[in-house]
This record gives C-alpha cells, structure tokens and sequence, in this order.
C-alpha cells in the first residue's frame, strides 16, 4: 500500500512535499496525503493539515494553534500519533504528522454494519482502550524542556480519533492540536455535532479539565465500541447534552450486549461515571484496570491479533487504498471555493442552534425549578459560544 502511494504523481509541491491528493476537510483543516523526500529519512509517505485561511486569519487562534502544536511535537509514545514538523509557509500554516495506514473505530463499525455484524469483540475492545489509555496517562503528565507540568488534556477523544493501523498498532490522533480547535470551536456541523456526543459533564458546565475528562470520552468510546451504539447521541444538540449532564447514570453495556463480562462492563460504568470523583483517578488508573481484567480472565491480545480483525474485517479498504481527490484544484484553492465553504458553515450552524435553542424552549415548558434554569444557562451559553466563534473567526 505505501509503495503504491509513493508512485502516484503529485499534484502540487509544498517546499519538499510532493501533495499526492486531499483526504478529507473540515471547518478547520484540509487533511491531505503527502511524499516527503529528505535526507538521512528516504522518502516516506506524510499527512499534511493545511488550515483554512478564515481560520488562518485569526492571528489569535494562529498562535495558539502553533503552541499547541509545539507542544504536541515533544510528546513521543508509541500510540500518539507523531507530529513531524509545524509553521508556516508561503502563508500557509500547516502540520506535517505522521501517516496512520488503517481505520479509526468509526471506520470500523461501518464495516461491521456493512455485513450486518454488531460490535467489535469485547477483548479487542479492552486492548485497544488500554493503549489508548496509556497514551493518555503519558500526555497528562508531560513536562515541557525545562521540567515544567504542561496539564494536557486531550479534549477530542472520540471514535474518529482513535485509529487501529492494519499491523495492529493503537493510534491516537490530535493530541494537543484537538485542544486548540476545542477552544475556538472551529468546526464544521456535522463534526461539531459528532463531538458533543463524547464531551464530559464538566466541559459542558466550563469547569476546569484534568485528565479524568478524557477518562469519561474513551469510557463513551468503549461503550460504542462493544455495542455498535452511540451512547450519548440524540437527534438533537439539547437532548445530547441533557443526556450527558443530567443525573441519571449511563446506561451499561450489558444491557445490550449481555455476552460481555461483568468485569468489563464495570470498567466502563466506572469511567462513565457524571462525577469525576467516581471515576477512575486517572488514564493510568483506567489502563491498569483493563490490564488487570485481560489477565484475570486469562485473555492474551497480541498485536497480532488485532491486525488480523482489522484486515479481515476492511479487506475491500485495503484493496482500493486510501481513498484521494488528486484534482489539482484542490491544492492551489480558489478564494470563492473558501468562502462557499464558510457561507456554508455559517448558515448550517445558525439553522442548527435556531433548532436547538427553540427545542430547548419548548422542552423547558416541562421543566421547573433550579434544574431548568441550570441547564438553561449550560446549553445557551454553549450555543451562544460557538454561533459567535464560528461566525467571527477574527473577533
């Protein structure tokens, strides 16, 4: 597969990228496959994040971007998706990371659903969440060049940012680069609405975030992983807010997949958990609790084994490789083709908050007391935040 996409003819050069084709694009980025030939590396096949220049406008954001991409370049674990280089060039900001030859768990779960399968086996599952979990504890407690705490949080842990390569390996994506899309709320509809399903309680209320935050997200991923099944998705911004911030506990895992072991099924509920004080203490916690549970039910997850899941499950994937738009177009970008793209942005997200905000008052008929008006100043508060961040990138 990467000789293959080594041969391919370039579309554009970028200093010593050969741009191969666009992968896919956001509210923020263009994410395209690259050729990078440099000395003592050989050449080697790249993903390239190009910012969106109503993005790249904000000087604000554009320094924040870069920190937290600085920030992301020193972290280096076996399941951190590695960045490679950052900055600007002929005005374009971009990242240069590397490129992950798999699928992400959303990946996989339509695949699974393509031949009518469920979810994804309870022990791949717990390694797979293991790894990640590792990653986490790792960027929680990284310290800077001189030995300073850098109180990382993930932010963006999600089915779409945890990738499984076809050898195996566990992959997490976007660690400190996530932080800074999160703060500005730089996102397209769908992304944004994708994202709202994995957030924990207290980032909806505006408390400060430690690692137990990306605890509640990979719990949710775990959850969906096992069952097929977004555990906190609604058909509306409102009902998947009250579903994560609301009292009620999160419905078990067991409930639809009675065949997975209550041991597992405990280890997510416990990462679920509303309260961050139930929750496992840390990523570390978390990920010696699922160790704990493979050896105690005598469960040895190579490798291996997960490649083997992969491969057979997303054969036609690797078959047709990744899937590029190589039009040249794409790379030199017309000024109209950016602004189409935020008139859309702009115009999907106000539809989507009018919506959400007028279910909101209908639903709040319903309600009464102090509960009503705290979930009213959570879910208009947040909605008024990210009308006004998307819509004025540069204010």
């Amino acid at each position: 597969m990467t000789a293959r996409h080594l041969a391919l003819p370039a579309i554009a050069q970028f200093g010593r990228f050969d741009i191969l084709g666009r992968l896919a694009i956001g509210g923020m980025a263009e994410i395209f496959l690259a050729r990078e030939k440099g000395p003592g590396r050989g050449t080697r096949c790249v993903v390239l994040k190009r910012i969106l220049p109503h993005v790249s406008n904000d000087p604000r954001f554009v320094e924040m971007f870069l920190h937290e991409a600085e920030l992301a370049m020193n972290l280096t674990h076996p399941n951190l998706c590695a960045i490679y280089e950052f900055g600007e060039r002929d005005g374009e900001y971009f990242i240069a990371m590397e490129w992950v030859q798999g699928v992400s768990i959303t990946e996989m779960h339509k695949a699974l659903f393509d031949r009518g399968d469920g979810g994804i086996p309870h022990q791949l599952v717990a390694r797979i969440a293991a790894e990640v979990a590792e990653a986490l504890e790792f960027a929680h407690h990284a310290k800077d060049a001189e030995g300073r705490p850098m109180k990382l949080v993930h932010r963006d842990v999600t089915p779409d940012n945890v990738m499984v390569s076809f050898d195996g390996k566990v992959k997490l994506l976007d660690f400190g680069v996530a932080k800074a899309e999160t703060q500005r709320q730089k996102t397209d509809a769908g992304m944004l609405k994708g994202k709202f399903a994995y957030m924990s309680p207290e980032q909806y209320q505006g408390q400060t975030l430690d690692g137990r935050a990306d605890v509640f997200s990979l719990g949710a991923c775990m959850y969906e992983a096992m069952t097929g099944m977004a555990l906190f998705h609604r058909a509306s911004e409102y009902e998947t807010m009250g579903a994560i911030v609301g009292d009620d506990p999160a419905p078990r895992v067991r409930a639809l997949k009675p065949q997975v072991p209550k041991g597992l099924d405990n280890i997510v509920a416990q990462a679920l958990a509303k309260s961050r004080d139930k929750r496992f203490s840390s990523a570390g916690a978390l990920h010696q609790a699922l160790e704990r549970y493979l050896v105690d039910q005598g469960l040895v997850v190579r490798p291996q084994d997960v490649s083997h899941f992969v491969v057979e499950l997303c054969s036609a994937q690797i078959q047709s490789g990744s899937r590029l738009d190589s039009k040249p177009e794409l790379w030199t970008r017309e000024t109209a083709q950016s602004s189409a793209h935020r008139e859309a942005l702009e115009d999907t997200i106000s539809r989507d908050l009018i919506d959400a905000t007028d279910e909101f008052a209908a639903q709040n008929k319903q309600r009464s007391g102090l509960v009503s008006v705290a979930l009213a100043t959570v879910v208009l508060g947040l909605l008024a935040l990210v009308l006004y961040t998307a819509l004025n990138p540069g204010g």
